[in-house]
């Protein structure tokens, strides 16, 4: 299966409530280290708000991508807990990263790309 450019949606959080996707890539990019963060957030802005992660991280079928900065994503709660499952899951590509009490579970890309 091929696709085209016209397969591929953008659009906010909110444009994806209610729809599933075969593959989602989510930006973080927007986030910085100043500003004001919001619900425990420190620069994070919207991407603080619950309803809006829940339904970012839920519309994907087969793979969520998450671009973004860890040490800055890692101050929300919510965040926090999907880094954290993906460091145990070996899921997390990315700069080196490690929360206090994880293990970060690596795995090599030929192995990775092999499943």
């Amino acid at each position: 299966m091929q696709l085209q450019w016209s397969d591929v949606l953008v659009g906010s959080t909110e444009e994806f409530q209610g729809q599933e996707r075969e593959v989602m890539i989510l930006s973080t990019v927007r986030s910085s280290l100043v500003g004001r963060g919001g619900e425990g957030g420190g620069g994070l802005g919207f991407l603080t708000n619950a309803k809006r992660f829940n339904v970012a991280v839920t519309r994907a079928k087969s793979m969520l991508i998450v671009i973004g900065d860890p040490h800055l994503l890692k101050r929300n709660r919510n965040w926090k807990e999907l880094i954290s499952y993906a460091l145990e899951k070996g899921a997390y590509t990315g700069s080196e990263f490690s929360l206090p009490g994880k293990k970060q579970k690596r795995e090599n890309s030929a192995a990775a790309a092999a499943k």
